[in-house]
């Protein structure tokens, strides 16, 4: 009943989608679907009971023999729930796509008779789908202007002669654009090639040395939209300092362009979170935060309804956590959360975010205020870091040996399915350190030499090119408590 498409739409909508739904059913004379959506939208997910919902919809108990009303009731409900999610799609496009706006005012002049209006509007439309990098948008365009020409709808054109220029000029205009449109089409294959080949080198399955199978190259002529693919595929097959330049090269193609739509800020804002992945993998942080609070502070605002704004986020927050902002990237993260409450798997990443930041900021009991209550329903990549944090909880509550304990625990239990080596490096550094804390606590004081020895350990971990850079801010909290450790002994060794 849960997978009930109705249902999975009914759940999803916002509030401003939920009130628009409201207004369109309440306008139907037929009342059943308006009662049959404010049952569902009342009712939370683990709530939903087909026999339930009978009961409230037809105030009498379902049979079997009655469900085919029921059936028919989501039937009608989820025809008239598809129409208000295209009315609210082409509503969306329309107030935030200048060019969609143009493309369907001329498709309205064409559909619905208006040929001297088309005509006034076609040669302009076709040059603001070029100047909006959209060529296929400008196919079509194109072949609507001949069919229009064809059945003598173009009111400029009399003569039979005219009609020769005009399908060889529009035939040529064409030509272009699908040339255009080829180059773009051919770089994104090759994009999504060297996408699925770097996802296989991620799982182990695939060298990191070539790609195998390579599309066969073809003669093309590029334009800013076909190179912004191209580096960005160069991006994702090199390494350090070179995908970062890849990167910036491909942004700058949609950067520097003089036309700026919700297409093209969506390709920019995904290189940009491309950029600051790989500037934090790279260790350099405070510049991975300047791209991916340029991108948060100034192209998201400009995108409706951007589909990666999770993704943006993680890495923004990942950024602010390896920089010590962690008072900035609480108030991120208190929202964010909020937001997420139904994902799962986007929740635990923020939560376990939260509490490094109270971590950081010492704040002992909200750090255990934001730990899971069980473990067991957690996903074991979360689990893992939720164990870790575990331990830093006993730490900060000065049970060093119960913090200790866990990480030798987390330590044993680690499978090679969920094996990380920089993850487990970092766990055995922890181990390490709350040993150290646990020996030397009756002295108050850990000999410099081991200190030093620990700092070492630290630095020496490889965190260059890792594909999980979540583990970074665990690192960079146990550096700092490390410097803190030094001064220390230093201090008492002087």
């Amino acid at each position: 009943m849960l997978k009930n498409p109705s249902i999975v739409i009914i759940h999803k909508l916002n509030k401003k989608q939920i009130e628009f739904v409201k207004d369109k059913l309440a306008d139907d004379l037929r009342k059943t679907s308006l009662k049959l959506f404010n049952i569902i939208h009342s009712c939370r997910s683990k709530e939903i009971d087909k026999k339930l919902i009978f009961k409230k919809l037809f105030s009498y108990n379902h049979s079997e023999e009655k469900d085919y009303l029921l059936r028919n009731e989501f039937r009608i409900l989820r025809q008239k729930l598809d129409d208000c999610l295209i009315s609210l799609s082409i509503e969306d496009e329309l107030k935030n796509n200048h060019f969609y706006r143009v493309k369907q005012r001329l498709y309205a002049y064409k559909h619905l008779g208006f040929d001297e209006l088309f005509t006034d509007e076609y040669e302009n439309t076709i040059k603001t789908a070029k100047e909006n990098l959209a060529f296929e948008d400008a196919i079509s365009i194109h072949r609507w202007a001949m069919d229009q020409a064809y059945h003598h709808k173009l009111t400029q054109l009399v003569t039979y002669e005219d009609k020769v220029l005009f399908f060889k000029t529009i035939t040529e205009s064409c030509h272009q654009s699908l040339q255009h449109y080829t180059a773009t089409i051919n770089r994104i294959n090759a994009f999504f090639t060297t996408v699925s080949h770097h996802y296989n080198v991620l799982n182990g399955q695939a060298d990191n040395v070539s790609l195998k199978d390579q599309p066969k190259s073809v003669e093309i002529e590029d334009h800013p939209l076909s190179l912004y693919y191209l580096y960005r595929t160069k991006g994702f097959e090199s390494k350090g300092l070179e995908k970062v330049q890849y990167f910036i090269k491909s942004l700058e193609q949609i950067s520097n362009y003089p036309i700026k739509n919700n297409y093209l800020n969506s390709l920019a804002l995904n290189t940009i979170t491309n950029i600051g992945r790989s500037l934090l993998q790279s260790g350099d942080h405070s510049m991975a935060l300047e791209y991916l609070t340029k991108g948060v502070a100034e192209y998201l605002p400009s995108i409706s309804n951007y589909p990666a704004t999770e993704k943006l986020y993680a890495n923004y927050i990942v950024a602010l956590l390896n920089t010590y902002n962690y008072e900035k990237a609480l108030e991120n993260l208190i929202t964010l959360e909020a937001e997420n409450a139904d994902h799962n798997y986007t929740f635990n990443w923020f939560n376990i975010y939260k509490i490094v930041c109270y971590a950081g900021l010492k704040q002992v009991d909200n750090v255990s205020k934001s730990m899971p209550c069980n473990f067991n329903n957690i996903p074991p990549q979360h689990r893992l870091y939720y164990r870790l944090l575990q331990s830093i909880e006993h730490y900060l509550s000065n049970r060093l040996e119960d913090a200790s304990r866990e990480l030798y625990n987390l330590h044993k239990s680690i499978t090679k399915k969920d094996n990380n080596n920089t993850f487990t490096k970092t766990a055995e550094l922890f181990q390490t350190y709350f040993s150290l804390m646990e020996k030397y606590k009756e002295a108050n004081l850990i000999p410099t030499k081991l200190t030093v020895k620990f700092k070492d350990s630290i630095d020496n971990i490889k965190t260059r090119n890792i594909s999980d850079v979540n583990v970074l801010p665990l690192i960079y909290w146990l550096k700092r408590e490390t410097i803190c450790l030094t001064l220390t002994s230093e201090t008492a060794t002087t």
